[in-house]
Protein backbone atom coordinates (compact mmCIF):
# COMPACT_ATOMS: atom_id res chain seq x y z
CA UNK A 1 0.00 0.00 0.00
CA UNK A 2 2.72 2.31 0.83
CA UNK A 3 4.20 1.99 -2.66
CA UNK A 4 0.90 3.00 -4.35
CA UNK A 5 0.56 6.13 -2.19
CA UNK A 6 4.15 7.07 -2.92
CA UNK A 7 3.50 6.80 -6.68
CA UNK A 8 0.42 9.01 -6.43
CA UNK A 9 2.30 11.60 -4.43
CA UNK A 10 5.20 11.54 -6.91
CA UNK A 11 2.72 11.90 -9.80
CA UNK A 12 1.09 14.94 -8.17
CA UNK A 13 4.47 16.53 -7.52
CA UNK A 14 5.53 16.03 -11.14
CA UNK A 15 2.22 17.54 -12.42
CA UNK A 16 2.65 20.61 -10.21
CA UNK A 17 6.27 20.96 -11.38
CA UNK A 18 5.21 20.74 -15.03
CA UNK A 19 2.51 23.41 -14.56
CA UNK A 20 4.96 25.69 -12.74
CA UNK A 21 7.56 25.21 -15.48
CA UNK A 22 4.95 26.07 -18.16
CA UNK A 23 3.88 29.21 -16.27
CA UNK A 24 7.51 30.21 -15.90
CA UNK A 25 8.15 29.86 -19.67
CA UNK A 26 5.03 31.84 -20.58
CA UNK A 27 5.75 34.64 -18.06
CA UNK A 28 9.40 34.99 -19.19
CA UNK A 29 8.27 35.17 -22.82
CA UNK A 30 5.71 37.88 -22.08
CA UNK A 31 8.17 39.81 -19.91
CA UNK A 32 10.84 39.69 -22.64
CA UNK A 33 8.42 40.85 -25.31
CA UNK A 34 7.21 43.80 -23.21
CA UNK A 35 10.71 44.71 -22.00
CA UNK A 36 12.07 44.83 -25.56
CA UNK A 37 9.17 47.03 -26.67
CA UNK A 38 9.70 49.45 -23.80
CA UNK A 39 13.47 49.63 -24.36
CA UNK A 40 12.97 50.54 -28.01
CA UNK A 41 10.31 53.08 -27.10
CA UNK A 42 7.68 51.30 -29.13
CA UNK A 43 4.32 50.11 -27.94
CA UNK A 44 3.65 46.39 -27.78
CA UNK A 45 1.38 46.50 -30.84
CA UNK A 46 0.66 49.29 -33.27
CA UNK A 47 -1.76 49.64 -36.13
CA UNK A 48 0.19 50.26 -39.34
CA UNK A 49 0.33 53.98 -40.10
CA UNK A 50 0.74 53.54 -43.84
CA UNK A 51 -2.40 52.85 -45.81
CA UNK A 52 -2.54 49.50 -47.49
CA UNK A 53 -1.47 50.03 -51.10
CA UNK A 54 -4.30 49.64 -53.60
CA UNK A 55 -3.64 48.38 -57.09
CA UNK A 56 -3.51 51.09 -59.72
CA UNK A 57 -6.73 51.34 -61.71
CA UNK A 58 -6.54 49.69 -65.07
CA UNK A 59 -7.30 52.18 -67.87
CA UNK A 60 -9.16 49.39 -69.67
CA UNK A 61 -11.71 49.46 -66.83
CA UNK A 62 -12.81 52.92 -67.99
CA UNK A 63 -13.84 51.87 -71.48
CA UNK A 64 -17.58 51.43 -72.04
CA UNK A 65 -18.22 48.41 -74.27
CA UNK A 66 -21.85 47.84 -73.33
CA UNK A 67 -23.16 48.62 -76.80
CA UNK A 68 -21.57 45.43 -78.10
CA UNK A 69 -21.35 44.30 -81.71
CA UNK A 70 -24.07 45.64 -84.02
CA UNK A 71 -25.08 44.15 -87.36
CA UNK A 72 -26.81 46.86 -89.35
CA UNK A 73 -27.92 46.99 -92.96
CA UNK A 74 -27.45 49.83 -95.38
CA UNK A 75 -30.39 51.62 -96.95
CA UNK A 76 -29.66 50.74 -100.57
CA UNK A 77 -30.89 47.84 -102.63
CA UNK A 78 -29.61 45.20 -102.28
CA UNK A 79 -28.76 46.07 -98.65
CA UNK A 80 -25.25 45.48 -97.42
CA UNK A 81 -24.36 44.41 -93.90
CA UNK A 82 -22.30 46.68 -91.67
CA UNK A 83 -20.70 45.16 -88.56
CA UNK A 84 -19.50 47.63 -85.97
CA UNK A 85 -18.31 47.32 -82.37
CA UNK A 86 -18.33 50.65 -80.54
CA UNK A 87 -16.49 51.57 -77.36
CA UNK A 88 -15.66 54.83 -75.63
CA UNK A 89 -13.89 56.08 -72.50
CA UNK A 90 -15.90 57.32 -69.54
CA UNK A 91 -15.33 58.37 -65.93
CA UNK A 92 -16.11 55.30 -63.84
CA UNK A 93 -16.17 57.41 -60.66
CA UNK A 94 -19.13 59.40 -62.01
CA UNK A 95 -21.77 56.89 -60.89
CA UNK A 96 -24.86 58.76 -62.17
CA UNK A 97 -23.33 59.11 -65.65
CA UNK A 98 -22.27 55.45 -65.61
CA UNK A 99 -25.83 54.45 -64.76
CA UNK A 100 -27.19 56.69 -67.51
CA UNK A 101 -24.85 55.07 -70.04
CA UNK A 102 -26.06 51.62 -69.03
CA UNK A 103 -29.69 52.71 -69.36
CA UNK A 104 -29.13 54.23 -72.83
CA UNK A 105 -27.58 51.16 -74.49
CA UNK A 106 -30.85 50.39 -76.28
CA UNK A 107 -31.02 53.97 -77.58
CA UNK A 108 -27.39 53.84 -78.75
CA UNK A 109 -28.06 50.62 -80.63
CA UNK A 110 -31.24 52.06 -82.20
CA UNK A 111 -29.41 55.24 -83.30
CA UNK A 112 -26.65 53.14 -84.85
CA UNK A 113 -29.09 50.91 -86.73
CA UNK A 114 -31.15 53.83 -88.05
CA UNK A 115 -28.00 55.77 -89.02
CA UNK A 116 -26.68 52.96 -91.22
CA UNK A 117 -30.19 52.25 -92.58
CA UNK A 118 -30.42 55.88 -93.75
CA UNK A 119 -27.28 55.60 -95.90
CA UNK A 120 -26.29 53.57 -98.91
CA UNK A 121 -23.14 51.47 -98.84
CA UNK A 122 -21.52 53.95 -101.20
CA UNK A 123 -22.36 56.85 -98.84
CA UNK A 124 -20.87 54.96 -95.88
CA UNK A 125 -17.67 54.29 -97.86
CA UNK A 126 -17.55 57.92 -98.93
CA UNK A 127 -17.95 59.25 -95.38
CA UNK A 128 -15.00 57.35 -93.97
CA UNK A 129 -14.58 56.01 -90.49
CA UNK A 130 -13.89 59.35 -88.77
CA UNK A 131 -17.01 60.95 -90.18
CA UNK A 132 -19.13 57.96 -89.16
CA UNK A 133 -17.70 58.16 -85.64
CA UNK A 134 -18.41 61.90 -85.45
CA UNK A 135 -22.03 61.50 -86.59
CA UNK A 136 -22.67 58.64 -84.16
CA UNK A 137 -20.98 60.62 -81.37
CA UNK A 138 -23.37 63.54 -81.97
CA UNK A 139 -26.38 61.18 -81.98
CA UNK A 140 -25.28 59.56 -78.72
CA UNK A 141 -24.54 62.85 -76.97
CA UNK A 142 -27.96 64.21 -77.99
CA UNK A 143 -29.60 61.50 -75.86
CA UNK A 144 -27.40 62.01 -72.79
CA UNK A 145 -28.27 64.43 -69.99
CA UNK A 146 -25.70 63.83 -67.22
CA UNK A 147 -22.53 63.95 -69.28
CA UNK A 148 -21.02 63.74 -72.71
CA UNK A 149 -18.96 61.20 -74.59
CA UNK A 150 -15.73 62.71 -75.89
CA UNK A 151 -14.58 60.15 -78.45
CA UNK A 152 -15.76 56.90 -80.02
CA UNK A 153 -13.60 53.89 -80.89
CA UNK A 154 -14.49 51.17 -83.35
CA UNK A 155 -13.17 47.74 -82.45
CA UNK A 156 -14.76 46.45 -85.67
CA UNK A 157 -15.99 48.35 -88.70
CA UNK A 158 -16.67 45.94 -91.52
CA UNK A 159 -18.91 46.14 -94.58
CA UNK A 160 -19.98 42.84 -96.08
CA UNK A 161 -21.04 43.03 -99.70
Amino acid sequence: MREINGGVILYKILCVAAVLQGLFIVSVTIYTFIAQSLVKGKPVYTIPSKPIPQPAPDPADNIFTGIGRIRAISGDSPPQTVIVSIAFPYDKADVPFTEELASKVTDFRAHTLSFFKSLSAEDIHGMGEDSVKGTLLNLYNATLRLGQISVLYFNDFIMIE
